[in-house]
């Protein structure tokens, strides 16, 4: 899940604080913190953003956009890569943003 945050820096202080949570990345626009099996991220965005997003891991993107596209999710971005590897934006068709990673290449 990402969480959109005002400050990053206090964010990562806030939750290695209160849930011994550890980034294992970070700079000034994005944290990724240790929760065990799982793992929370801290995004800044202007203005709090749009709320929470979940962030799903897949095998293959290519397959999954087509499957999310054919079942009615709206693209708001297609494939990027980062240092997280690859991944998509969609929504749902009840409007929740979907982040969709692979740390995989075709």
């Amino acid at each position: 899940m990402e969480l959109p945050v005002a400050d990053v820096r206090a964010a990562v202080a806030f939750y290695e604080k209160a849930f011994g949570w550890k980034p294992s990345h970070q700079d000034s626009s994005y944290a990724l913190l240790g929760a065990g099996a799982a793992s929370v991220a801290v995004e800044k965005r202007v203005g709090g953003g749009n709320g929470a997003r979940v962030v799903i891991r897949t095998e293959n993107l290519e397959t999954t956009l087509a499957t999310v596209t054919a079942q009615g999710a709206e693209i708001r971005s297609g494939i990027t890569t980062s240092w997280r590897g690859r991944s998509f934006r969609c929504a749902d068709p009840f409007g929740n943003e979907l982040v969709v990673w692979s740390d995989r290449d075709p």
